[in-house]
């Protein structure tokens, strides 16, 4: 999970995205972002698959 916490983390700052522009690209809350970077809780699976997905696929570009 810490993994995907920092891949995130740094696909944010490669791209200048906040917090709320990433909730957008995933259709969620801003504070379920936040407190997935802050380690506060665990998404549900649908939103840990889809932050998976919006990493990997800047990654591969």
């Amino acid at each position: 999970m810490n993994e995907l916490r920092e891949r995130l983390r740094e696909y944010m700052g490669e791209n200048d995205l906040s917090v709320r522009e990433v909730a957008s690209l995933l259709n969620r809350h801003p504070l379920t972002i936040w407190k997935f970077l802050h380690g506060k809780t665990e998404p549900h699976h649908q939103t840990l698959y889809q932050i998976r997905k919006l990493v990997q696929a800047r990654r591969h570009q």
